[in-house]
C-alpha cells in the first residue's frame, strides 16, 4: 500500500469517527435552563458537550441545538435560521439567540427584590440572586446586596446572620446550619407533643334512636311547634284544643293527632252558621 493510499484511509477513518462523535453528543436540555433565568449558562454546557465529543464543526454544532430548541424560540430565530452566516454560523446565531432572549438589568433587578427564600437552603436562594443581580459577581457582594439577602432570611436569624463576619458565601453556609436548627427542634417539639394529642378521647355513647328521641322531649316538652302543635310526651303533636282540653275539646285542627271527620262537620257547620250570620 502506498503512502498516499494510506493517508487517504487515515483520514477517511477520521471523518467517520468525527461522525460518530458527532452522533453521539447528547445535548442537555433546554427548557430547564432556560426557566431558571439562564439561557447562557446553556449554551456553556452544550459547548462542554462539544468539546468532549470532538465536534468542532460550526455548522454540525448549530444543528445540535436546533434540535433542542423548543417551537416559540424556533420563530424568535427563524431569520436567522433560514440566513445563517457562512463563515461562523454557530457563534452569529448564539450571538443573536443571547441578546433575545437575556433580560435586561431592570427585570433581574425585580427578581431579586420580589424572590422569596421559600423552600430552597440560604445558598440556594443567593446563587439564584447572583444569577440575577444586575451587575457582576463583585458589585453582588455590595453592601446592598448583603442587607437584601439577609432580608430575604426567617426574621429569627437575620440578625446573628448579619452580624456575622465572613463572605456573603460563608454567612449563606452559616444561614444553612441554622435553619436546620431551627427545623430540627420543631420536628423535637412536635415529637415530644405527639403523645399529647395523638391520645384517643374516651368514646361517646352509641346512637340510637329512643335517646336521640329523650333528648328532644326534654328540648321540646311543652314547647310549640313551628306547625302550631305541642309536642306530646308519646310523641304525638297535639293541636292548642286537646293540649289545653284533652277529650273535652270541642273544635280541632287537621294537623292534630286525635283530628278526625265530626271535628271537620263541626268546623263546617260553624262556617255556614258565621256565613248566615253575616249575610242577616
Amino acid at each position: 500500500m502506498s503512502q498516499d493510499e494510506s493517508g487517504h484511509e487515515l483520514g477517511q477513518l477520521a471523518l467517520a469517527l468525527h461522525a460518530i462523535n458527532a452522533a453521539l453528543v447528547k445535548i442537555p436540555s433546554f427548557l430547564f435552563f432556560f426557566l431558571a433565568f439562564d439561557p447562557a449558562l446553556w449554551f456553556v454546557q452544550v459547548e462542554s458537550t462539544f468539546v468532549t465529543g470532538l465536534v468542532s464543526n460550526e455548522e454540525t454544532r448549530l444543528q445540535h441545538v436546533l434540535q433542542h430548541l423548543d417551537q416559540r424560540h424556533l420563530e424568535l430565530m427563524a431569520w436567522r435560521i433560514k440566513h445563517p452566516d457562512p463563515a461562523h454560523p454557530y457563534t452569529t446565531f448564539k450571538q443573536e439567540f443571547l441578546d433575545k432572549t437575556t433580560k435586561p438589568k431592570s427585570a433581574g433587578l425585580r427578581e431579586c427584590l420580589s424572590c422569596h427564600l421559600g423552600d430552597q437552603s440560604p445558598s440556594e436562594l443567593l446563587s439564584f440572586m447572583e444569577r440575577m443581580w444586575p451587575d457582576t459577581r463583585a458589585d453582588s457582594e455590595s453592601e446592598a446586596f448583603q442587607e437584601l439577602f439577609v432580608m430575604k432570611l426567617p426574621c429569627s436569624i437575620q440578625e446573628r446572620i448579619s452580624q456575622s463576619g465572613g463572605a456573603l458565601r460563608d454567612k449563606a453556609l452559616k444561614a444553612n446550619g441554622e435553619m436546620v436548627r431551627i427545623q430540627q427542634a420543631q420536628v423535637d417539639a412536635a415529637t415530644r407533643l405527639a403523645p399529647i394529642f395523638l391520645t384517643p378521647k374516651p368514646s361517646s355513647p352509641p346512637f340510637n334512636k329512643d335517646s336521640l328521641y329523650n333528648l328532644a322531649q326534654k328540648k321540646a316538652k311543652g314547647i310549640r311547634q313551628s306547625g302550631g302543635g305541642y309536642l306530646q310526651e308519646n310523641g304525638q303533636i297535639l293541636c292548642w284544643y286537646h293540649a289545653r282540653y284533652d277529650k273535652q275539646a270541642r273544635q280541632c285542627r287537621k294537623y292534630c293527632a286525635r283530628y278526625s271527620s265530626k271535628f271537620q262537620d263541626k268546623s263546617s257547620s260553624s262556617a255556614l252558621g258565621n256565613e248566615i250570620s253575616a249575610r242577616q
